[in-house]
């Protein structure tokens, strides 16, 4: 069927709308609105209008509000602010404003509305930075949204903190950040910080007139507090708060890595304590031979992580470990996967008395490993001429044994593969040749030419394509039981030609 849409704006204008198919019977349609307020679109399938065609679609503009007054600018600490929002030319829509102080949302107040003119109140009693978020329809506005600082008639409350750390910090690390005093009064700065095992005062260093650095040096894992004052009261933004972690103190079960031998598809696994380096990331990354890789990490609890991964070839194998962003080994760990000696590992490969075996007949043989995972071990088989799967498993049958089931009712020769780990055992791979079972009623015998004459040779042609696996043979005698000589010639493979010369008419 054929969608039709028309768009009409509220002055009568039509607009251009667009049909995109996403899918079987779903589509998309769009169009750009150039005004507010509402817009008829009328839709029709086939010719036909859609049940409640046309739809009205409300239009707004939040582009059209702008608000103004001295309470989004800053405004005084204990006093009203005030601030005007006019939605005038944004269309339909609802006016929503919300105050954000420096710990908690602060109470609005609408004091008028007049048409297209909100008024609104709120009080700072806190010191510190406020939020004045504005939204028309759901939409912020220009300019929103506004942060604030009111002011303080105190010194202390004129001054705040710049280029406050954002990151985690380090044992061992200066950590610093601005205090901006330039619009209080002349008076003095100080800083103490609070953290474990450690009570001290910071460095307050003068950077330019009314600007100053603060600087502590943390010396232990943990939360760490620091209380700024100005003429020894606080700050609007103290306390300030840092976490502190040592990565040079995560633990690797380095040793369980370096005695082992590692061959590929052998899962390898280490754990990595963080116990003692606190707060922080743990991450992992592998270079193999030819790729890069990401290992898995698992959480195993304690701050505890087992790190893992697989290796899918031979070479070397590299593992770099970051907490936090920060490498905590002097170097990366490598690991070098080698070819497996599976020389112990013993395969009693299946026999037949004829050759081959039948075909829908299980067959079973058995693997010799001591001391080896039955988890790692696989087996996969194909037929090399008709790519037949066939039934094939392999399950523990001893303490070191192990069994092999195959099956298949097609007749083929068997390719047969054995692996340890991704290496092939010894005697792997192997050929299995099943053939269907003998079956002489199955042989069809195409009739000599005639006539038949004594001393002439005689010749008859069998096909056995049907009949199974065997051997043909013929044997003729004459009605005095006299022993013909009788050729048996495979012209092809499974159609075979007999002759024999009759001595005499009989």
């Amino acid at each position: 069927g054929r969608l039709e849409v028309a768009v009409e704006s509220p002055g009568g204008e039509f607009i251009e709308a667009s049909i995109t198919p996403l899918s079987e019977g779903l589509q998309r349609v769009t169009f750009v609105p150039t005004v507010t307020e509402s817009h008829q679109i009328a839709v029709t399938w086939n010719g036909v209008p859609l049940p409640n065609s046309p739809f009205a679609c409300l239009v707004s503009n939040p582009r059209m509000c702008v608000a103004t007054g001295a309470g989004l600018a800053g405004g005084m600490l204990g006093q009203p602010s005030y601030f005007k929002v006019s939605t005038k030319g944004a269309g339909p829509g609802n006016l929503s404003a919300t105050v954000y102080g420096p710990s908690k949302p602060v109470e609005l107040t609408l004091l008028a509305r007049d048409d297209d003119l909100h008024s609104y109140q709120y009080v700072p009693v806190q010191a510190g930075s406020y939020i004045i978020e504005i939204k028309w329809d759901g939409f912020l506005i220009p300019g929103s949204p506004y942060q604030v600082r009111p002011a303080d008639s105190t010194p202390a409350g004129r001054c705040f903190v710049k280029d406050m750390p954002i990151n985690r910090k380090r044992v061992g690390e200066p950590v610093s950040f601005i205090v901006d005093a330039t619009e209080a009064e002349r008076g003095e700065l100080s800083a103490k910080v609070r953290g474990p095992e450690t009570e001290d005062e910071c460095e307050v260093t003068d950077v330019q007139d009314g600007v100053c650095a603060v600087t502590f040096h943390p010396k232990h894992v943990g939360e760490y507090t620091v209380e700024i004052a100005y003429d020894g009261s606080p700050i609007p933004d103290s306390p300030l708060d840092f976490t502190v972690n040592d990565p040079s103190r995560c633990t690797v079960d380095i040793d369980s890595i370096l005695i082992a031998s590692y061959h590929v598809y052998q899962p390898i696994s280490f754990l990595v304590s963080t116990y003692n380096a606190g707060e922080g990331i743990l991450r992992a990354s592998g270079k193999g031979p030819r790729t890069d890789f990401r290992c898995n990490i698992t959480d195993e609890g304690d701050s505890n992580f087992r790190v893992a991964f697989t290796p899918t070839e031979l070479g070397s194998y590299s593992i770099f470990l970051l907490f936090d962003g920060r490498p905590f080994l002097e170097e990366p760990i490598s690991i070098q996967v080698k070819e497996e000696k599976l020389e112990n590992i013993v395969l009693t490969k299946p026999t037949s008395h004829a050759g081959y075996h039948i075909a829908g007949e299980p067959i079973t043989f058995s693997i010799s490993a001591p001391n080896r995972d039955p988890g790692c071990f696989d087996v996969t088989s194909l037929g090399t001429n008709t790519g037949a799967m066939p039934s094939v498993s392999i399950r523990q049958s001893g303490h070191s044994t192990y069994t092999v089931h195959f099956k298949t009712i097609y007749q083929d020769d068997y390719h047969v593969k054995i692996t340890y780990n991704g290496t092939s055992i010894p005697g792997s791979p192997f050929t299995i040749p099943m053939r269907l079972r003998p079956s002489s009623d199955k042989v069809v015998s195409f009739d000599p030419v005639v006539p038949l004459t004594a001393g002439n040779p005689i010749e008859f042609v069998f096909d056995t394509s049907q009949a199974g696996t065997g051997t043909l043979t013929a044997n003729i005698t004459s009605s005095t039981d006299e022993s013909l000589f009788v050729s048996v010639q495979e012209v092809s493979q499974e159609l075979y030609r007999t002759s024999f010369i009759p001595k005499k008419n009989d």
